[in-house]
């Protein structure tokens, strides 16, 4: 508590102004630009090696001419575009430095969902909710601190945001006196574009920046990541995936597993759409916690559920009814309450025919989402805070 604490305050003085907010949004459309092309001319190719899969998506490892794997230390450079005509009319130059990694790995293939599923499934609102989604989707909790909402959702478009996030992976003790912690500063970024072709494509950025506001801390190697991954719809019900990604870790951390740790987060996404559900799910719930009912016959098909004069059913957590093994199912979800939520057929049915645009404007409404551009001091490590 106190470690972080120390942190928060360490960056208290991060400030951004408009030539870095140009900046930025320049770096988000040159990236969501490279992987729409790369979308585009996407073939077969004797650089690009498949190195892992999962379900239908592929991750693909680029390699050198001569058949050797390309080190991330051998892509990472360090870039800041020339200032336009009227920044320097102003006499400001960006502060934020803006990290260029050479693509190292190709995301591909295609995920059940939608887009808006798969957006919604991505981004965080909180710290809080951003730490239940790194334990759900790259199976490992990250703390995190929103250091700037640059932009936030609006009913009229309820996925576009941009956030500056600090974020360092919960690490044991006795892990850490054999590898050394490392945190990352970066912008997150989610939203939609036309592509050349007219078509509308979601988006995903993670992309390392620095900042003098921003210092390295002691004994924690700051990590450098550039991960774009652009989504579109198609015939079958499906979003087709098509992302880059590059990972510079630092330090003396093998290749092999900067490779396999890149590989696993990006290969993480095919949970975004199942972990979009969830929140749906648990968005249900809000002031219908459920009660312990001792119910005789499932409510959904009439068995009996008591044996020995005790109810062997399972209660909804949604709806609070009674139910048996039959006509209900167990979901896993990682919050700091419950991992396990036990929720009849008919809740989850209703659940997925739920508008994840209505839900997430939803939200929007309820004030669940901060509208403020400010620096937010909330910590991932406040205790009893549930997702909503």
């Amino acid at each position: 508590m106190k470690y972080y604490t120390e942190i928060s305050d360490r960056f208290s003085s991060f400030k951004l102004h408009s030539t870095d907010l140009r900046q930025i949004d320049q770096t988000i459309n040159q990236l969501i630009n490279k992987t729409c092309y790369d979308t585009q001319h996407n073939h077969e190719d004797k650089a690009w090696k498949v190195a892992a899969r999962k379900q239908q998506l592929r991750i693909y490892r680029k390699l050198r001419e001569d058949s050797t794997p390309l080190t991330s230390s051998d892509s990472c450079r360090t870039q800041t575009p020339s200032p336009s005509s009227s920044d320097s009319n102003l006499g400001t130059d960006p502060e934020v430095r803006i990290v260029h990694l050479e693509p190292q790995q190709k995301l591909v293939g295609c995920i059940p969902g939608t887009v808006e599923d798969f957006l919604c499934g991505l981004y965080a609102y909180t710290d809080v909710e951003w730490k239940q989604g790194s334990e759900h989707i790259l199976t490992g909790a990250l703390q995190s601190t929103t250091l700037s909402r640059v932009q936030t959702p609006t009913k009229t478009d309820p996925f576009r945001t941009r956030t500056i996030r600090w974020a360092m992976r919960s690490q044991k003790p006795v892990s850490s006196i054999f590898v050394r912690q490392r945190d990352f500063a970066f912008v997150e970024a989610t939203g939609w574009k036309i592509n050349s072709d007219g078509r509308r494509v979601g988006y995903y950025i993670m992309q390392s920046i620095r900042h003098p506001d921003l210092p390295e801390l002691p004994s924690v190697c700051r990590a450098e990541l550039s991960v774009c991954i652009t989504v579109s719809s198609n015939e079958s019900r499906s979003v087709c995936v098509h992302g880059l990604g590059a990972f510079d870790p630092k330090g003396s951390l093998s290749v092999k597993l900067s490779t396999r740790i890149l590989a696993r987060a990006m290969l993480g996404v095919s949970e975004a759409v199942n972990y979009a559900f969830m929140k749906k799910l648990l968005h249900t719930r809000i002031g219908r916690k459920a009660n312990c009912v001792d119910g005789t016959f499932c409510d959904g098909c009439g068995r009996d559920i008591k044996v020995f004069f005790k109810s062997a059913g399972r209660v909804c957590r949604v709806c609070g009814i009674a139910c048996c093994a039959r006509c209900s199912v167990k979901l896993s979800f990682s919050t700091e309450e419950t991992t396990e939520i036990k929720a009849c057929l008919q809740c989850v049915v209703e659940t997925h025919r739920i508008s994840t645009w209505k839900f997430a404007c939803d939200r929007i409404h309820r004030k669940e989402i901060p509208n403020n551009t400010d620096r937010l001091n909330v910590l991932i490590h406040h205790e009893g805070v549930m997702l909503t």
